[in-house]
């Protein structure tokens, strides 16, 4: 089985520290205490694209990945541990097949985030 784009990005977490791995190169990290909004996007590409994109605030940076990331179910589960974050809304997103935003987590003013 080919793999899918998605994969070549790699999650790890340790801690309180999460880091993500992106295929050119760069990556992303911060403190699991510092993510302030969890927002997951959907839409109508899939099964063809990405269909899932999350979306974190991280001391004011955007950080986003897309779902199909290696490791990305150990962030999943440190996110759930985080005050405040609405696994309802995780479950409401996985079924969507439409153009939406979810909020699972929001801490920050909304002109902040």
């Amino acid at each position: 089985m080919t793999p899918q784009p998605e994969e070549s990005v790699v999650i790890t977490v340790e801690g309180d520290r999460f880091t993500i791995a992106y295929p050119n190169g760069r990556t992303e990290s911060g403190a699991l205490s510092s993510v302030t909004d969890v927002a997951i996007e959907t839409n109508d590409t899939g099964p063809f694209g990405s269909d899932v994109i999350w979306h974190l605030n991280v001391d004011g940076r955007l950080v986003s990945y897309a779902q199909g990331a290696t490791g990305e179910g150990a962030l999943l589960e440190a996110l759930q541990r985080l005050p405040g974050f609405d696994n309802e809304a995780v479950i409401e997103a996985m079924g969507c097949t439409d153009n939406a935003l979810f909020i699972a987590l929001r801490t920050s003013r909304p002109d902040s985030a």
